[in-house]
């Protein structure tokens, strides 16, 4: 039932991934489109855990490492694009946000058994 379940989740997570994606393009919504692929990549990665394809232990590396490198990456393009002209201190939210998941993504961690 679980290998089912996973399957369930990794086909359904592009679908609605992929659905959100286009509703934000298609509305000038840059943050529906993050939400859309953060929520795609979610579901297969919890997939590919129901289905016995990955461990637990990888997943969570995998997701903080995806989400911390999107975190710093988005913050540096809106920096860069001038979206916080007044105060772009507020980007340093987005930078310790996104570097603190790349550390817990990569840092020596202990397996479960």
């Amino acid at each position: 039932m679980k290998k089912i379940m996973g399957i369930l989740l990794m086909l359904a997570g592009p679908i609605l991934g992929a659905g959100l994606f286009a509703i934000g393009a298609s509305q000038d919504a840059p943050g529906m489109c993050v939400i859309g692929f953060g929520l795609a990549l979610i579901f297969v990665v919890k997939g590919l855990v129901l289905s016995d394809r990955i461990s637990t232990y990888w997943s969570n590396r995998l997701l903080f490492t995806a989400f911390g490198a999107g975190g710093v990456l988005l913050t540096t393009v809106l920096l860069a694009d001038g979206e916080f002209e007044s105060r772009p201190q507020l980007s340093l939210i987005g930078f310790v946000i996104g570097i603190g998941l790349l550390y817990l993504g990569n840092r020596r961690q202990v397996r479960e058994k």
